[in-house]
């Protein structure tokens, strides 16, 4: 017997074709009970040309392609931002000078949060630049503000003492210049 699908034979019994896998169907694989043993003759076979079929096209899986993680830079301006920012933290309450040094160290951090998603970095640095300008910039106001208070409270009553002893002295004189 021969498959219907490559031309290969098959013995009798089998369920699938050792050549191609196809199936066998049952009335034709079952093998026939027979009464007496028959002998075999030589029975010429048809040739019938193999059909080649094509391999199965292997399938080559590739690894999945890591695309590198883009390069961190350095954020030259969040870091300058914080330290700027920490020397306030000192300086800060001289008044000139506080005043520079907590308007550089916010612009710089301004300028290093603005550059975070551009050079991968310093987000961290920004941030604490960023808290730490603005609270000693409004600490350093508030301080020289209170300084120029308190220098002109304590120049205007050393004025007005001198004022009321000038006039003191006035009145005096003219008392003495009336009386005289």
């Amino acid at each position: 017997m021969f498959c219907e699908s490559c031309g290969k034979p098959i013995l009798d019994g089998q369920a699938f074709c050792e050549n191609c896998g196809t199936r066998i169907p049952q009335d034709i694989a079952a093998p026939v009970a027979e009464t007496a043993p028959v002998q075999p003759q030589p029975v010429a076979q048809p040739y019938v040309q193999p059909v080649i079929q094509p391999a199965p096209a292997a399938y080559v899986r590739q690894a999945p392609v890591a695309e590198p993680a883009p390069a961190k830079q350095k954020n030259n301006a969040a870091v300058a931002g914080l330290v700027f920012a920490i020397i306030s933290m000192f300086l800060g309450l001289i008044p000139v000078i506080g005043w520079i040094i907590c308007i550089v160290g916010l612009v710089c951090s301004i300028v290093g949060f603005v550059n975070i998603k551009k050079k991968n970095s310093g987000a961290g640095q920004a941030i604490a630049g960023l808290i730490i300008s603005i609270t000693y910039t409004v600490i350093s106001i508030i301080f020289t503000i209170l300084l120029a208070v308190s220098v002109l409270a304590v120049g205007t009553s050393s004025y007005l003492d001198k004022a009321q002893a000038a006039a003191e002295s006035i009145r005096l004189e003219e008392i003495d210049d009336y009386y005289t």
